[in-house]
């Protein structure tokens, strides 16, 4: 192969997504093959245990945000939570954020998650918020009938599961938000919220019971057959020579590099005056904010080097901006090396372009569609079973992941 074969503009995109590639140390993976070994009676225990919203939604895709509220003696050595939501989720405990999901699914066939969630847990009260997001159709998720399952696992003994003493509020910041083939723009309006509702001293007093639904709706229910990805935070620096906290009014805008093209979800922390607005324009959010200082996270990754913050109306502080990579949690075990540069750059640069098109399927860009390689898949086997391996059931490894 020689560089010949590149056209220019191949190769810039492939720069365009080049960095350190070094060696993804991977974190620990024992609930993934937990997951992996799951019961037979996990996955229908979950199943009878489907809840939702004690009301009609809107007509359109919503989120809902789910709070249980519960006490621990102690803290314990090992606590697993499995957890299953129609059509993602996002999970918080006392206050923290812990991780998303489902792995990708059809309905006819979905799968639960396993997390541990030792760390996150104290004596005495404790508080788990999920925030789902139902009604929803693209090219990575298949509208269905929306529902929430549970169960926490504590020493190997159940602890608690979804029942009707779950509460559900509809009124949070995230509002009906702009779903595209591959993506999902949020629609976020702070001045809905009434305080942090994942944090354990939340009044819910005003938040609603929930009510089993039908568990049957949905194909058998397993363990989920992929790891859960790895989320890794980057570095990302102010361009112009600028620092944080910076103060902007309307018209004004601030950009971040992250010196490197990723795929990663968004997290912001700013004071503001009410009602003031703002548009991550890398990610197509639209952010309104009550007054005083907030915090936020986004509900979908995209694809990304540079991040602008742009306030259309109002003032805005941005104290903190951050982005958290999503990726399949591949190590690179492959390596490549010529008496020729270019080539040694070409085979770094692809090798970051296949880390991050791979999310919970082989995907085919990072920014636009971000759908499976439904006609690519062999590209996608060839480059992974060459330069990476991923985990696999029981600790062994898998050079390429045909699951």
């Amino acid at each position: 192969m020689t560089d010949a074969q590149f056209t220019r503009r191949e190769l810039l995109l492939l720069a365009g997504a080049a960095g350190s590639l070094g060696k993804l140390a991977g974190r620990g993976h024992r609930a993934e093959r937990l997951a992996a070994l799951g019961t037979k009676d996990q996955g229908a225990n979950l199943q009878k245990t489907l809840i939702w919203a004690s009301e009609p939604g809107p007509s359109d895709t919503h989120f809902i945000a789910f709070r249980k509220k519960f006490r621990m003696r102690s803290r314990p050595r090992v606590a697993l939570l499995y957890l299953f939501a129609d059509v993602r989720y996002m999970l918080w405990i006392n206050g923290t954020y812990v991780t998303r999901g489902p792995a990708r699914f059809n309905p006819k066939g979905p799968e639960y998650d396993t997390v541990t969630v030792t760390p996150f847990l104290k004596t005495g009260s404790n508080t788990l918020v999920v925030l789902v997001m139902a009604d929803a159709s693209n090219g990575k998720m298949m509208r269905h009938v929306p529902g929430i399952t549970a169960r926490m696992e504590v020493e190997g003994k159940e602890y608690f599961g979804t029942d009707t003493s779950w509460k559900w509020s509809s009124k949070t910041r995230y509002c009906k938000p702009n779903v595209e083939w591959g993506n999902v723009r949020d629609r976020i309006d702070t001045r809905l919220d009434d305080g942090d509702w994942t944090k354990p001293d939340y009044d819910d007093i005003q938040w609603q019971t929930s009510v089993f639904v039908d568990g049957s709706q949905w194909g058998q229910l397993l363990p989920r057959r992929i790891p859960m990805l790895r989320e890794t935070p980057l570095l990302s620096h102010l361009t112009n020579g600028r620092t944080l906290p910076v103060a902007l009014t309307a018209g004004q805008e601030i950009t971040f590099d992250l010196g490197h093209f990723t795929q990663a979800y968004t997290t912001m922390d700013v004071d503001a005056d009410l009602g003031s607005t703002l548009t991550l324009t890398h990610a197509g959010i639209s952010y309104t904010a009550r007054a005083g200082q907030q915090s936020y996270i986004s509900s979908d990754t995209c694809g990304f080097q540079v991040a602008t913050l742009r306030v259309e109306s109002g003032q805005v502080t941005v104290h903190k901006f951050g982005a958290v990579e999503r990726l399949y949690p591949f190590e690179c075990v492959g390596s490549f090396d010529t008496s020729d540069p270019t080539l040694n750059d070409i085979w770094a640069m692809c090798v970051r372009s296949m880390l991050v098109l791979s999310e919970d399927a082989y995907v085919d860009c990072a920014d636009r569609e971000r759908t499976e390689w439904m006609d690519n898949d062999p590209p996608g086997f060839d480059i992974t079973r060459t330069a990476f391996a991923g985990p696999g059931p029981q600790g062994t490894r898998l050079y390429a992941d045909p699951r």
